[in-house]
């Protein structure tokens, strides 16, 4: 037995080593950036000062706070993405539940081409989608410059990156038994209520999961506000604009490289709390998908 347990040794060194590296490249970024909101100017001409500042300050968070607009902002941001989060995590279910549990002619290429969507830049089709919301519907309405066209694409299941959500919730619901749903028609049961008593129960922790991809997708790659609602301040809208907007600041000189380095990395820190808040609440949800995914392969 001992002999054995040795011959495991080299390649659980391995995998160790393999996951330390990794977690010390996903880390150490943050880690930096974290250290760097927290400096003074003075510290980066001191020799003595490698990450910790010799005088920690939390000055540098309320000046990105300012800067952002951080409390106007965030709020506007949330009350946009939450609703649109739970629009889309509704509709990609529906849609995954269709292609795992229903068969039709064209489902191997439907879902093919949900597949694509990954693949294919959005520029390709955005233009022609974009056009056609200038002059939408029998009223010729114009949808630019309003959150319609935004919450069109989350009830239809297309936001960012909505192939995945979809390929992901479409293999969870394929292992459920067909005897469930057999049971479930015996008893009177039709497609929808199938879903809503059987499937949705069992599914919850992975829609949690997936409900984090589609904010994390949303906060980080806003596209499609940027371009829908120019004239709309988001928090990601102050953050892109700090290189140019951060000269209207008082006190803040062009060539001040170092201040301007510690306001970009604590608007970065700001900008992510969020991000890591949503976590702390799914990471229950997260481990106990990855888990189930596991057992049903």
């Amino acid at each position: 037995m001992k002999i054995k347990q040795l011959k495991n040794v080299p390649s659980a060194l391995f995998r160790y080593f393999i996951l330390i590296g990794l977690s010390f490249l996903i880390l150490y970024p943050i880690f930096v950036t974290v250290m760097i909101s927290l400096m003074q100017t003075s510290d980066f001409t001191n020799s003595a000062v490698r990450y910790l500042s010799l005088s920690p300050t939390l000055e540098n968070y309320k000046t990105a706070a300012i800067f952002l607009q951080y409390g106007q902002t965030l709020l506007r941001s949330l009350a946009l993405n939450v609703p649109l989060c739970l629009l889309e995590i509704v509709s990609c279910m529906l849609v995954a539940y269709g292609f795992a549990r229903f068969k039709f002619k064209g489902n191997g290429i439907l879902f093919a081409c949900v597949i694509m969507t990954l693949l294919i830049p959005s520029s390709i089709y955005f233009t022609p989608f974009y056009l056609s919301l200038q002059d939408y519907g029998p009223f010729h309405w114009n949808l630019l410059g309003t959150p319609l066209p935004l919450f069109l694409m989350s009830v239809c299941a297309l936001g960012v990156k909505n192939g995945l959500v979809i390929y992901i919730l479409r293999q969870h619901f394929k292992a459920y038994p067909k005897e469930l749903e057999e049971a479930a028609e015996i008893d009177g049961a039709g497609s929808f209520r199938v879903f809503v008593s059987i499937m949705l129960p069992g599914a919850m922790s992975i829609a949690a999961t997936c409900f984090l991809f589609i904010f994390v997708f949303r906060w980080t790659d806003p596209t499609y506000t940027n371009i829908f609602l120019p004239d709309t301040e988001f928090i990601w809208t102050r953050l892109s604009n700090i290189q140019t907007d951060m000269s209207l600041l008082p006190g803040v000189e062009q060539s001040d490289f170092y201040f301007r380095s510690i306001l970009k990395n604590t608007s970065i820190v700001l900008y992510a709390i969020p991000l890591v808040v949503l976590f702390i609440f799914t990471k229950r949800s997260l481990v106990e998908s990855v888990e189930t995914s596991g057992l049903v392969g």
